[in-house]
């Protein structure tokens, strides 16, 4: 939870571009599951509309992926060197005893591995959104095709029997 807040203050615009994205590449995902399911259950129905949207929606899954990568780049990249710009503001601020008492290592550590943790988390950041949103958009595809599998089974139980 920390690490969304701390991603909201400092690129807020990442945020909210990966979680658009992210909607987007979900209903690509979710769209492609149609088409293939369309196409299963009605193979002698492949017809040239049916090709072009599986290839629009497969080329709108690239281009979300490809987008997220830039702007995870960008941004993440100009926000670790923030958190590393503010961590040495903060250890020059400490008094030299306090620093001698705490050790080199330690402050060696918290410069590289800390700083490493935090920047595979911005890294997964993207992943997670475009993940969640092919889950919501699977569900929901699943979902409907099970209310209208339920009403064809119980539009044809309550009809005239013979």
């Amino acid at each position: 939870m920390n690490l969304l807040k701390f991603l909201l203050k400092k690129c807020r615009s990442l945020v909210v571009v990966t979680g658009l994205i992210a909607l987007f590449s979900g209903a690509c995902n979710a769209g492609l599951i149609a088409l293939v399911n369309l196409s299963i259950n009605d193979p002698d129905g492949t017809t040239a509309a049916l090709v072009a949207s599986f290839a629009a929606l497969a080329l709108g899954k690239i281009f979300t992926g490809f987008i997220s990568q830039v702007w995870l780049i960008r941004f993440s990249q100009q926000a670790i060197a923030d958190i590393r710009r503010e961590l040495v503001r903060k250890i020059l601020a400490v008094p030299l005893r306090q620093l001698e008492e705490i050790g080199g290592s330690r402050l060696m550590v918290a410069l590289t591995d800390d700083i490493n943790s935090i920047t595979a988390a911005f890294f997964a950041f993207p992943t997670l959104s475009v993940n969640i949103a092919i889950l919501l958009g699977g569900s929901i595809y699943l979902g409907w095709l099970s209310l209208a599998d339920h009403e064809r089974i119980s539009f044809t139980s309550s009809g005239p029997r013979s």
